[in-house]
């Protein structure tokens, strides 16, 4: 089996393993498709269910600020709701580079997923960063891309596609290690974004204020 290091930033030896010697997703992911009907969901908060959809899994992270509502009876919440550590795949998209993509769900309130998503509920032996860098990785990409399946010009990821894939699965220590350098990782982003975005606004206020000062300079006295 060739050693191929499958992600960049850290020293550990785990390899990306031939489909002989992988774990399979469908064994490890515990996914799950739903299947009920959840209505159309609407712009306005007047029901206490937010249904995620493709839009809110970006960047590995759900992204709260698009959201859509649904009122869900009892049964369809129990079989779509999220818990913290799920992890969502995008299943059918008209970019074959979407499909595929993941994202942890961190509960930041409760939630359920539209039927163009696929949950994954991990083995207690994976840990939710471990798996979306795994999924997301350009290195692993075009194994999701070749997983799916065209219809009508979308195409698609099905629960048996997506579980057929192998995942590697390395011991706990270089999971969580790896972990810690995500969030490391991710944190830095974030400052370096803030600061960004305080440079950004400071240059808009001090341009603000030469351009006031020569309107100033130039007016008839």
């Amino acid at each position: 089996m060739a050693v191929e290091p499958l992600l960049h930033g850290i020293d550990h030896g785990f390899v990306l393993p031939t489909l002989d010697a992988a774990l399979l997703a469908g064994r490890a992911l515990g996914l799950q498709r739903t299947v009920t009907a959840l209505g159309r969901p609407v712009d306005v908060e007047v029901h206490d269910v937010a249904v995620l959809r493709i839009p809110n899994v970006v960047g590995g992270q759900i992204d709260w600020s698009d959201l859509k509502y649904a009122n869900l009876p009892e049964k369809e919440r129990a079989n779509t709701d999220l818990r913290i550590g799920d992890v969502l795949f995008v299943r059918t998209n008209g970019n074959p580079e979407y499909i595929g993509r993941c994202a942890t769900f961190d509960g930041g309130r409760q939630a359920s997923y539209a039927s163009y998503l696929i949950r994954a509920r991990l083995d207690q032996n994976l840990l939710p960063t471990f798996v979306v860098n795994h999924f997301n990785h350009e290195r692993y990409r075009p194994m999701m891309v070749r997983a799916g399946r065209t219809t009508a010009g979308n195409y698609n990821l099905s629960t048996q596609g997506l579980g057929a894939l192998p995942v590697i699965l390395p011991p706990s220590p270089i999971q969580s290690a790896f972990a810690q350098q995500a969030q490391h990782v991710e944190a830095t982003a974030r400052a370096l974004d803030a600061a960004a975005d305080k440079a950004d606004a400071m240059a808009a206020a001090l341009s603000a204020s030469i351009f006031e000062d020569a309107r100033r300079d130039s007016s008839p006295q």
